[in-house]
């Protein structure tokens, strides 16, 4: 491979690397029914008027999911930094892509969750199934269900960035002995 040649993130996403994974797999799995069904779930059971699901609930989420994110981001790039993991990395470990983008395709969770609040909490693409209770039912729906995958993805880069930790302790100890 050409050093100035690599997978993008998109290409990550959609296409298998050498372990068969591919990015998309990350959302599309069997927790995927689970938020669906959450956001049917509260959907139903929830009758908080949008405007403050949006701006009381998920947009403060969602600005918290995205600093804590780049927290366990700044701590997984220090542990690059360091040569005998990143010896390790290279000859033991996946793909770097699914390191990296993992991240990326956290703060691409809370961005898509963050537009949906956003639109909807504007009103609206001016599409209507001509009952406003479906209508609000199918925003909470949104809401919610898209809002718990973007946590799931946060909550999943913050536990790979602690199992890299450990890796990167069990290296160190191995070295001190």
């Amino acid at each position: 491979m050409k050093m100035d040649s690599y997978r993008s993130f998109w290409e990550w996403l959609v296409y298998r690397d050498r372990d068969g994974d591919r990015g998309i797999g990350n959302i599309v799995n069997v927790w995927l029914a689970f938020h669906l069904t959450l956001g049917l779930l509260l959907a139903t059971l929830v009758r908080i008027p949008i405007s403050d699901l949006a701006t009381k609930v998920a947009i403060p989420g969602a600005a918290i999911l995205v600093g804590l994110s780049f927290a366990w981001a700044g701590r997984s790039a220090s542990l690059f930094q360091d040569k005998a993991f990143s010896e390790f990395i290279i000859k033991d470990g996946a793909p770097i892509e699914g390191y990296l983008y993992s991240f990326q395709l956290g703060i691409l969770s809370v961005l898509t969750f963050l537009a949906i609040t956003f639109i909807i909490y504007a009103g609206g693409l001016g599409l209507s199934t001509g009952c406003s209770q479906i209508d609000i039912f199918t925003n909470r729906f949104l809401i919610i269900s898209v809002g718990s995958i973007a946590l799931r993805e946060c909550w999943g880069a913050i536990g790979f960035v602690n199992k890299l930790t450990i890796q990167f302790y069990k290296i160190r100890a191995a070295e001190l002995q």
